[in-house]
């Protein structure tokens, strides 16, 4: 996530042991956004993939979308539809 002073910050998915209590990678850096009052201008969720060595852009689930239309209307990256490694900045999608 990436705030208005040029400042990053990061969050982290962990493993969980039941689905129902887990926070996205996306909660934790909202929540340090807040608690910082920072705008934010962009954020983009990415994982990797071990087995082919890449980095993949995941869309954001629809809790974070909703933390996204609140926080940072309009600046939630995406993966390109024809490259899951490839950013697309919103409203820019080849769709």
């Amino acid at each position: 996530m990436r705030f208005a002073d040029g400042g990053v910050i990061t969050g982290v998915g962990l493993d969980k042991l039941h689905g129902a209590v887990a926070l996205c990678q996306e909660t934790g850096a909202f929540v340090q956004a807040y608690t910082r009052d920072r705008d934010v201008v962009a954020s983009v969720r990415v994982c990797r993939d071990l087995e082919r060595g890449r980095v993949l852009i995941l869309p954001p689930c629809g809790i974070c979308q909703e933390w996204l239309a609140l926080w940072a209307p309009g600046r939630g990256g995406a993966a390109r539809e024809d490259d899951p490694t490839t950013w697309e900045p919103p409203g820019r999608s080849p769709r």
